[in-house]
């Protein structure tokens, strides 16, 4: 990823979040850019830097607002989602994704 990308990401993501929520999406940030690397075919399935600024930083701000854990099937689902994934595949594929999600959020 291009550095003046990731200052773009940085900025949206700080304009919306407090300093502890920045915090953790920093941290997940690292763990989706080097998790993802090893995935292509997911992100080359829109599982990518875009979904990640778009809707997993706002996955992990309502969380923290919320004071609850952010669950791997939200992330995926959100996913399945963005690509509008018809009912016969969509939970198949969501539960593909979900370890690698995993991987990404870790405990959060």
């Amino acid at each position: 990823m291009n550095a003046s990308l990731d200052k773009t990401m940085e900025a949206k993501i700080n304009q919306y979040v407090d300093a502890n929520s920045r915090r953790t999406i920093k941290s997940v940030k690292e763990n989706f850019d080097k998790v993802i690397k090893s995935y292509p075919q997911w992100e080359a399935a829109l599982f990518d830097e875009y979904f990640f600024t778009a809707k997993i930083a706002g996955i992990i701000k309502d969380a923290h607002k919320n004071n609850r854990p952010v669950h791997t099937k939200e992330i995926s689902s959100a996913w399945a989602d963005q690509i509008k994934l018809s009912s016969e595949s969509r939970q198949e594929l969501i539960a593909e994704l979900e370890p690698l999600v995993e991987k990404i959020i870790g405990r959060l």
